[in-house]
């Protein structure tokens, strides 16, 4: 099982963006998915840094690339 690194969720791998760092807007998405709680106003570092410090990242990273796969498609 391919894992979700770092710079996988600051890079999509696939679709028209494929070289641009994801956006505050589908990095809050993606911490939504993931079940994290996202307070308002939280800055985009702030961000990837809940997401990265997370459980589900460290450990089902299955489901953070499904959740930025379908933050990239809406």
């Amino acid at each position: 099982m391919k894992s979700v690194s770092n710079k996988e969720l600051s890079r999509a791998k696939h679709g028209p963006r494929s070289r641009t760092k994801l956006k505050k807007d589908e990095l809050r998405t993606v911490a939504e998915e993931i079940g994290l709680v996202v307070n308002e106003g939280m800055k985009k570092s702030e961000l990837r840094r809940l997401i990265e410090d997370s459980d589900v990242f460290k450990n089902d990273n299955e489901a953070v690339k499904s959740a930025v796969e379908d933050a990239l498609e809406n």
